[in-house]
């Protein structure tokens, strides 16, 4: 009898827990649209969830939405296992999503097919990933241009537009070395001038700093910042660490899978000189 009334119990107490979750779902709506800005990334109850083995369903996503607007700095943030990058992958279009839309600039990604899927991540996003992800046997600034030269850019106008890039971040005096020659902040910062190659308007971040020491993380936080402000991109980044968070126009918070709040960053932070970054090049860098 004790038995099947402490079975009781927990089942109860599941059922309080999805039901509470349920509510969190339905509890989080945003109703902020910064006037004279367009709607450039729209999630639309997004759920996502992965088999690991037969009875083991682990629901990353649920239920998740939010929208992101033209010139933002927009952080998802939350502690490991959140759903924090898999709804990054999903923005990029690297993820399905079970339920739900995921629209940039109107369009569903859904119902993009595989050639429509590519040329929007080849043009319209740019990613910057924790790990930096460069080609150890190219130079850096053949790292930079790879994108162009991918796309079918001619090889000397892509070199081209990859070392104007790299001279925008300091980097203008590491062109010919590889990757494994630079340090890990400097790494980062080819990473970033990839992401910039085709120009996108939107710039994803998984943990970008997460690989990096104090320095390095402060000049990378920083110059996301100034191209967020200086060349109006619109910025997407994810993090767990809450000392970033001042950087953001607006946090989305997340916890086991759901949206449960933001945060609006009425101060902003100051925008800082980064060692070597040139925003005077900004204009060259974009042609």
């Amino acid at each position: 009898m004790a038995k099947k009334e402490e079975g009781q119990k927990k089942t109860g107490a599941k059922k309080k827990k999805e039901v509470k979750k349920e509510e969190a779902v339905k509890s989080f709506v945003s109703h902020y649209h910064p006037k004279g800005r367009t709607k450039v990334i729209e999630a639309v109850k997004l759920y996502r969830e992965f088999d690991l083995s037969k009875n083991n369903v682990v629901k990353v996503v649920q239920g998740v939405s939010f929208d992101v607007f033209s010139g933002e700095f927009v952080m998802l943030h939350g502690p490991s296992g959140c759903g924090k990058s898999t709804l990054l992958n999903i923005i990029a279009g690297l993820e399905t999503v079970d339920k739900g839309k995921m629209k940039i600039r109107g369009k569903d990604l859904a119902k993009m097919n595989s050639d429509q899927m590519a040329e929007f991540r080849r043009t319209k996003i740019g990613i910057v990933f924790q790990s930096f992800n460069l080609l150890k046997s190219l130079t850096n600034q053949e790292n930079v241009a790879l994108p162009l030269i991918a796309d079918g850019e001619p090889r000397n106008k892509a070199l081209k537009r990859g070392g104007n890039l790299l001279r925008m971040l300091g980097l203008g005096k590491h062109m010919e070395k590889v990757p494994t020659e630079l340090s890990g902040g400097q790494q980062q910062r080819v990473a970033i001038a990839r992401s910039l190659a085709k120009n996108p308007w939107i710039i994803l971040a998984d943990e970008p700093t997460g690989n990096l020491d104090s320095k390095s993380t402060e000049e990378v936080m920083d110059i996301f910042v100034t191209l967020n402000r200086k060349s109006k991109r619109t910025v997407v980044m994810v993090t767990h660490n809450p000392e970033h968070l001042k950087y953001a126009d607006r946090i989305i918070m997340l916890k086991d899978g759901v949206a449960v709040g933001e945060k609006r960053n009425v101060r902003k932070i100051k925008e800082k000189e980064v060692e070597g970054f040139n925003t005077k090049r900004m204009a060259i860098s974009a042609q």
